[in-house]
């Protein structure tokens, strides 16, 4: 085998540590910048989906839609109970087409909601519910 001397050893063990740390920092960076693309890509796809949501909803009248599901999306605005459609309340986490109609009926027949703790009057909105969208809705 090969006869080195201790010199030489520290050598190989110097240059084999720092390539085993470069390749350490290497991988950090990949893992890091792969994480990063990857938010970026889903904000975008969130952004998009919102205002493709929104562009529809201007192009054809609620009434001619409302019959297609709707996609829920991270929400990057707050949705106002007294004054969205049926579409829009659709967008939340756990409004279906059927809530939402209920949410409107309740909002004709009762007038405006004072705060957002008063959608829990709605039949099927409970803790639960209300929990899960109490970040996305507003009475302002």
């Amino acid at each position: 085998m090969l006869a080195l001397n201790p010199q030489e050893k520290r050598a190989i063990l110097f240059l084999l540590t720092t390539l085993l740390a470069g390749a350490g920092i290497k991988y950090t960076r990949n893992i890091r910048q792969q994480r990063l693309n990857s938010a970026w890509s889903a904000a975008h796809d969130s952004l998009f989906t919102v205002f493709r949501q929104q562009a529809v909803a201007e192009e054809f009248p609620a009434e001619s839609i409302a019959h297609q599901p709707v996609q829920k999306t991270d929400l990057i605005f707050r949705v106002n109970i007294n004054t969205a459609s049926v579409r829009q309340l659709q967008t939340l986490v756990k409004i279906g087409p059927a809530l939402a109609q209920r949410i409107v009926d309740y909002r004709k027949e009762n007038g405006s909601f004072k705060t957002i703790e008063d959608i829990q009057n709605v039949r099927g909105i409970g803790r639960k519910t209300f929990d899960k969208i109490k970040d996305h809705i507003t009475v302002d």
